[in-house]
């Protein structure tokens, strides 16, 4: 294929008849497939059409997402450079992810360094010691509200969905914490993230409403901050943003979505492996596998984000080791993480992963690789350390078969995990009241947070992932 002459029906020719639609049902329910076909027909670099008309190119290839992840200046994060960003009206479904904003994701260069950085600092002032405690006595709360319809005993069977009541509530009701938001706004805000980042009819009008939410809590803590500065992500935001209430607000969206969305499939992913995979359960069971071993090879199979947005080509150019794709510029490009993790040219289908961080999970390398991946790592193998600990005689409600996804264009992630269990009436953290929530470092009271207190240290949790007892419970 000419570099110099764009190949008929891609987005350089702006028709998008004829592409593949990422949107489409039967693309959505069969990733892979999909991947592969486009693989197979256009190598590495596939046209496809999204939601809304819009057209680009789906990078498909491991080396060649390192390739325009590594190079922001030839592929930048500002969509004011698309030449379709005129396509983003109030009502289109892709306006929330793509239209231009003031965050560090939309920006380059000076800009960028200096927005990423306050994100980092201020996440970097959080204890990842501190963080488990938070782990531990959210997982807690929602633990002792499984329900017990076998009996009314303590350590009667439980019959419940790991997902909907554990997976999907637990990392917002961290997030919220951290963010200085009331507890009880995560279940709302769980669902106002899944409108967003799946593109739905509803996306707009989510927006809107976590608009308002934030909008509140940076004002809330902007008063604050002229009297008694509260020590939470976006009390720290504001002082470093200078007082910029938009970009403030913009960036807590941005920590509350990728966050959550990201933190919840890579839960409910790895409890899919630890209760479905026998291989997986084999090694766990000889106690050859950690949980942070674990949590970095369901890295590979199963990414948060399947494919990522966005970049946007500043010059005409083509990816070298696609055989010379003509790109436009201008042209939107789609990053394919989970076919880029399995890019037949980078490894074998029996190579082993455990432990292995070479995978494009948080999105590739460069300058744009996921600030938080920190904390998604500490309350994911915190959370599911802890869960296993507190679950006895775990095992699937029924067969493999039944289980469900929840999938979009841009993700998948198991949307059920119905689970027969025992609870342990001494787990980590139980003793600990929500009263006396422990806090990160620097973050005493604020709205919504449970006041600090302290712990004593050999209260402390371990790590997580160094514990071994996956064998314990799973050997059963």
């Amino acid at each position: 294929m000419s570099p110099e002459v764009p190949p008929p029906g891609c987005p350089a020719h702006r028709g998008g008849g004829g592409l593949v639609e990422l949107h489409d049902p039967s693309a959505v329910a069969n990733h892979e497939a999909t991947d592969e076909r486009l693989r197979k027909l256009y190598g590495n670099v596939a046209p496809v059409a999204l939601p809304g008309g819009v057209t680009a190119w789906l990078v498909l290839g491991y080396r060649e997402i390192l390739e325009v992840t590594g190079n922001p200046r030839l592929y930048t994060r500002d969509t004011r450079q698309w030449s379709g960003v005129e396509q983003l009206t109030p009502t289109h479904p892709l306006t929330a992810l793509l239209a231009p904003q003031k965050l560090c994701v939309f920006a380059d260069g000076d800009e960028h360094h200096e927005l990423r950085g306050a994100i980092t600092r201020t996440l970097g002032e959080f204890e990842s010691r501190s963080v488990r405690r938070l782990v531990e006595m959210y997982s807690n709360q929602l633990i002792d509200q499984f329900p017990n319809p076998d009996r009314g005993l303590s350590d009667g069977v439980r019959h419940v969905d790991l997902v909907t009541a554990w997976a999907e509530q637990l990392p917002m009701m961290i997030l919220a914490h951290l963010a200085g938001l009331p507890v009880e706004t995560a279940p709302r805000l769980v669902k106002l993230c899944q409108d967003v980042m799946g593109g739905t009819e509803e996306a707009q009008h989510s927006h809107r409403e976590m608009t308002v939410l934030l909008e509140d809590l940076v004002e809330q803590n902007r008063r604050w901050n002229m009297e008694r500065p509260r020590n939470n992500v976006t009390a720290k935001l504001l002082e470093r943003f200078q007082g910029d209430r938009e970009r403030t607000r913009e960036h807590v969206r941005l920590l509350l979505i990728a966050g959550n969305q990201t933190t919840v499939s890579l839960m409910s992913s790895l409890l899919r492996y630890v209760l479905t995979s026998r291989a997986f359960r084999s090694e766990v069971r000889g106690g050859h596998k950690t949980i942070a071993g674990a949590l970095e090879e369901v890295s590979w199979y199963e990414p948060p984000l399947r494919r990522s947005f966005h970049r946007v080509a500043t010059n005409d150019t083509h990816l070298p080791n696609n055989g010379g794709t003509f790109i436009k510029k201008g042209d939107l490009l789609v990053l394919g993480l989970a076919a880029g993790n399995n890019d037949p040219a980078i490894r074998s289908a029996d190579e082993p992963l455990d432990g292995n961080r070479a995978h494009l999970a948080y999105g590739g390398a460069g300058p744009h690789e996921c600030p938080g991946q920190g904390i998604a790592r500490i309350i994911v193998e915190t959370g599911v350390d802890h869960l296993l600990d507190a679950l006895w005689q775990l095992e699937l409600d029924g067969p493999e078969e039944e289980l469900r996804w929840e999938a979009s264009f841009a993700q998948r992630r198991p949307a059920n995990l119905p689970v027969r269990c025992t609870l342990n009436p001494v787990r980590p953290g139980r003793t600990r009241s929500a009263h006396s929530a422990p806090l990160p470092k620097s973050v005493p009271q604020s709205a919504g947070a449970m006041p600090a207190a302290a712990v004593p240290s050999s209260a402390a949790p371990e790590p997580a992932g160094g514990r071994g007892k996956l064998r314990k419970i799973l050997g059963s």
